[in-house]
């Protein structure tokens, strides 16, 4: 499983390399966001399971 997600780690930091400084901005900008959505469609798996 460590393999793997260091294989995704690093593959989502070679394509974060190949973006402009304004989209790294922007997606530095919608991080709180995006944990907010992260978060809430755990909530709801969950709650679907229980």
């Amino acid at each position: 499983m460590a393999r793997i997600e260091d294989a995704w780690a690093a593959l989502f930091a070679d394509a974060l390399a190949t973006l402009s400084p304004i989209h790294r901005a922007a997606l530095t900008d919608a991080t709180p966001a995006l944990c907010a959505l992260g978060t809430t469609l755990r909530n709801r798996r969950d709650a679907a399971h229980d």
